[in-house]
This record gives C-alpha cells, structure tokens and sequence, in this order.
C-alpha cells in the first residue's frame, strides 16, 4: 500500500518475490544476532586471555626475581670461595690448585639467563673428576720432595692428589660478588642451580683437601725440624718463645686481620681466619670446613715461626774441615795454666797462626775489640737468643755494629790473651747461658740443609 496527496494505491507483490524477501530478512537477522554473538564471545576470549597473560607477566616477573636471588646466592658463595682460595694461596705463597674442568660450560654464561628452560639434552655435570697435582715450590708450598734430616739428601715422597673439579673462580666468575657467605637452597625442579651448586660443592671440597694437605705437610716438615734442632741440645720451647717475640717486634710472620670487641671465653685460642672462609658449628659442613682452614693457617703459622727460629742456628763450623783439630772440649778439664779443675764454656779449636775464621750464620756484630782474657775477640749476634764468641784471634777483619752473612771471613786464629798456644776458642750461647758447640758442629750439614731449602 502507497499512500500519496491523499490518493491511495496498492501494489500487489507476487508471492515468490514475498518469499524472497522475508526469507532474506531472516537471514540479515540471524547473521547479525550470529556475528553479534562472536564478538561478544571474541572479546570474553580476548579478556581471559589477556587476564592469562598478565598472570604469566606476573609469574615471569616473580620467576626472574628468583632467578637474580639465585645468581646473587651464586656470587656470593662464589665470593666466599674466592677468598678461601685466597688464603690458600697466601698461605702457600703460590696458587695451590688449578681447577679446571675444559668440558664444562661457563655459569656465568648460564647466570646471565634470566630464564633457562630445561633441555633434556644439555651435558650434565662431571661426576667423576680427574685428579690434578698441587703446585710446588720452596717457599712452604707443597713439594713432591723434602728433606731428610739425616745426612742433607732429598727424598721423593709420592702424594696423595685432590680432586680437580670446575674452572677455576677466576673464569668462572670474574671476581665479581658480594662478601657474605651464605649457602643454597636445594630445588631438584631447578636444574641450573643444582648443576652450579654441585659444581661449587666440588670446588669446596677440593679446598678442604688442600687445607688438610697444607696442615698435615706443615706438621711434617715440623717435625724433621724440631727434630733436627733437639739434635743441638737447644731448649725449644724458649727457642720457640724468644722466636715469636723477635718476629712480633719485628712485624714478622702471617698477616692477620684487625679484630677486636668484648671478651667471651671458649675452650680453644682464639682463630685469624677471616670470617668469609667459613663459619658454623663443628657438626656442620661449613664448620668442618673452617676447622680444615684453621688447622692449615696455625699450622703455617707455627711453621714460620720454626723456620725462623732455625734460620738463627749456627750452622757452620767457624773454621774450614782440615785446618783445626779439637784441643779442649766443653766442660770440665783441668786448667792449663793453674792446673786445677775448672769449667771450659767453648770448644777449643786449634790451627795454624793465620787460619781464617768464619761467620756459622748471619747476624750483627756486637763486640769487636782487644778483652783479656780473650785477647782478640769478636762477638756475634744470631737473634732469637744465639751469640757465639770467637777468642784469641791474631787479626780481625769485622766491626762492632757490622752485619754479617753466613760463612763471611770475621779474622784469624792466633793466640792473644789467655792462651798457651794458636786456636780458636769457640763459644755458643743462647738465651744467656753457655751451650756446647760441639753438638751444633755436628748437626750443621743438618741445619744448613733445612735454611737452604726453607729459607732459599
């Protein structure tokens, strides 16, 4: 129906073309309520997933904050390894231990990761090391030779050897870390912390070997010397007293940190081992660990201070083999000039006029002058309570306050003062009383063996 100016008129539509059209009416309506649905149901899918994804950005961002937790637990326990390797090489004066490990991949490489997916297929850390042998030198640090005290030779002695495990904390770390020691937490899920951790558990390992080896051949070498200087009658405990009071007043000896702070008495002395070599209680791994550090600095410490006492030691005999003879021994004789029983403090040495005399080890010398009933006489000071005193001799060749090494010419025999004929009287004290030379005559190849290997 058309309706227009008033007139109204009807078209009449057949029944196909009504067909037609209410057919495409339905189907305009049912396309858009269809497409209407979709983007209503699209934009509840665009919405979860978007919810999906900011869950994930979440977790990704709670993920790399355990990862970074993890790489700063890393260097530092990394860090603490690094001053433990320190000492040890302090303490040896030479790096110990290269450990290396060429088929393993850098984990430095794998910390700056910030997320490392598992990969069934990646190596996985070397359970079975290879053994590598600890440096050696003549300056305290483990040798495969040491001296024998009996007759000077040097002795092979096969040692046990460490495991080598991972690269060494320089490669694998670049000395970059903090300072506090602390330890890992163990997640089975997280391969690269339990690949790095095992690796770092290695390397400690190995360091404990090398502490315990550094104690037990310290004490060895302690041993053979305490040996060899009871072999001179010397007392060794003073020795060892006078010793480390000469070191201290001189500056001497393994440097120690600063410490300080109120009193709290324990059992055991008091340790210098810096407080990032390790810490805990004795049942506790790091408490064994710090045990191994411990007994490897006191006994490096105590062995100096044997080194330094045994550097003091005549060991020569003043003058050269062939050109002396003993003609009164320490001790009571019989006086050759009252002949009465009296007391000797030296070793008679007798030779031709002229016979050069000789210095049996460094030292200052303090006395330099004409003093009956020496005549001629020279006194040297050795240190940590040696003197020795030559008498009667015909000329001198040193002064009072000059320094002297070992085996320097200081005069010649002859027979000043109270003397029946051309010697040497020949004194050795130590701590201000008169020892018999004779003893330190005899174990100077021994003495001179253990300061030239020690003391270079």
């Amino acid at each position: 129906m058309i309706r227009a100016q008033g007139n109204v008129s009807y078209v009449r539509l057949p029944t196909r073309v009504q067909l037609l059209g209410t057919a495409s009416l339905i189907l305009f309506v049912g396309w858009t309520g269809y497409s209407s649905l979709k983007l209503i149901g699209r934009d509840a899918e665009l919405d979860a997933k978007n919810a999906r994804i900011e869950e994930m950005r979440r977790a990704y961002g709670g993920l790399t904050g355990e990862v970074s937790d993890l790489r700063s637990q890393l260097l530092d326990r990394a860090e603490r390894l690094e001053e433990r390797q320190r000492f040890l090489e302090q303490v040896l004066g030479t790096d110990p231990l290269v450990l290396q490990d060429p088929a393993a991949t850098p984990i430095e490489a794998g910390l700056e990761t910030e997320v490392a997916p598992a990969d069934a297929s990646a190596p996985a850390a070397d359970a079975s090391p290879a053994p590598s042998s600890p440096a050696t030198g003549d300056d305290g640090a483990p040798s495969d030779t040491e001296p024998a005290v009996g007759d000077g030779a040097i002795v092979p002695r096969t040692k046990p050897q460490p495991p080598a495990d991972g690269d060494t904390l320089s490669r694998l770390f670049g000395g970059a870390g903090a300072h506090a020691a602390t330890g890992l937490s163990r997640d089975p899920s997280d391969r690269l912390q339990q690949e790095v951790s095992a690796r770092l558990d290695r390397i400690e390992r190995a360091q404990t070997f090398q502490a315990n080896e550094i104690a037990r051949n310290a004490q060895d070498r302690i041993d053979r010397i305490m040996g060899v200087i009871a072999s001179t009658g010397t007392p060794i405990e003073r020795l060892m007293e006078l010793t480390t009071q000469q070191m201290a007043e001189a500056g001497r000896g393994l440097p120690s940190p600063g410490v300080g702070g109120p009193l709290i008495e324990t059992d055991g002395p008091a340790s210098a081992l810096p407080k990032t070599l390790g810490g805990g209680s004795a049942d506790s791994e790091a408490g064994r660990d710090r045990q191994a550090l411990r007994a490897a600095f006191d006994a490096q410490q105590h062995l100096e201070t044997v080194l330094d006492a045994v550097a003091a030691i005549p060991s020569a005999i003043p003058v050269k083999e062939g050109e002396y003879y003993i003609s009164s021994g320490f001790g009571t004789r019989i006086d050759p000039f009252t002949k009465r029983r009296s007391t000797h403090y030296a070793l008679d040495l007798a030779g031709w006029p002229g016979t050069d005399i000789f210095a049996p080890a460094p030292g200052k010398v303090v006395t330099a002058e004409k003093n009956w009933p020496y005549g001629w006489m020279v006194e040297i000071d050795h240190g940590n309570g040696f003197r020795t005193r030559y008498g009667h001799m015909r000329k001198l060749h040193v002064k009072a306050g000059q320094r002297v090494e070992r085996l320097d010419r200081i005069g010649e025999m002859g027979s000043t003062g109270r003397s029946t004929s051309t010697h040497l009287h020949y004194e050795v004290w130590f701590d201000g009383e008169p020892r018999d030379p004779k003893p330190f005559i005899e174990a100077a190849d021994d003495v001179f063996q253990i300061q030239k290997r020690e003391n270079g």
